[in-house]
């Protein structure tokens, strides 16, 4: 049934239905059941953009407070798209491939907010690596805030984080390995360089996956806000 909302109507007549995108009023003709038939490519695709999908909805959560689920409109859709080129980059049928067998190194330098990207907030590069003993190591360089760091007039402070999870795609399961967080003052001068450890306790068969973020503050009366400035919300990148 459609109903009439002011000049556009919503829903469905017959085999027709009724949606508005922006000022048009769409009307798309529906499929009858039984008439649709999947070739077995079609089923492969959307089998791969399934597994794509479910693993991006496990990526979000699981570096959602890292991100603070700041992020623009269009990340699920870019998300979905590198893990469809993670998949695409294991060498066996489609069908049969996993994110696992793929090249994950696609995520690195994935954003989560485009609209204000790690890279344009400061001019270090952030490193994780994995030593001889299976320690994760997260580092970056010192940094003078007024040269590195790009704040608006009305930052006090920022927050950098770092966040190790590891991933099993196959099962649809994450652990984080643990979270570390540096509260800068942006009146200092100098911000000597930092590396966090992490014992790799990973579950067999996953992937790990490390998260940075900085995020911008105000001091309001002893109260850290976080500065409203769509260009300064939580820049978050999977760095390796």
């Amino acid at each position: 049934m459609a109903i009439i909302q002011g000049k556009y109507l919503r829903g469905s007549v017959g085999n027709y239905a009724f949606r508005k995108v922006g000022n048009r009023n769409i009307i798309q003709s529906k499929p009858g059941r039984g008439t649709v038939r999947q070739t077995e490519a079609t089923q492969e695709s959307s089998a791969e953009f399934g597994l794509a999908s479910t693993a991006g909805k496990m990526l979000r959560y699981a570096f959602g407070n890292l991100y603070g689920y700041e992020y623009d409109g269009r990340m699920m859709n870019r998300m979905v798209r590198t893990l469809t080129e993670v998949i695409g980059k294991d060498d066996r049928p489609r069908g049969q491939r996993e994110i696992a067998r793929g090249d994950i190194s696609r995520l690195k330098g994935f954003e989560f907010n485009a609209a204000a990207p790690l890279r344009n907030q400061w001019k270090l590069t952030p490193e994780a690596r994995m030593d001889e003993k299976g320690t994760i190591r997260v580092s970056f360089p010192s940094f003078v805030y007024l040269k590195d760091l790009t704040p608006s007039s009305s930052c006090s402070y920022c927050i950098i984080k770092a966040q190790v999870i590891a991933f099993d795609f196959k099962n649809s399961r994450y652990k984080s390995l643990g979270e570390e967080k540096l509260e800068v003052k942006l009146i200092t001068g100098r911000q000597e360089a930092t590396e966090w450890t992490f014992e790799s306790d990973v579950p067999e068969g996953c992937l790990l996956l490390v998260g940075f973020s900085l995020k911008y503050y105000r001091n309001n009366n002893g109260i850290l806000e976080i500065v409203q400035d769509r260009s300064k919300h939580s820049s978050t990148e999977i760095i390796g």
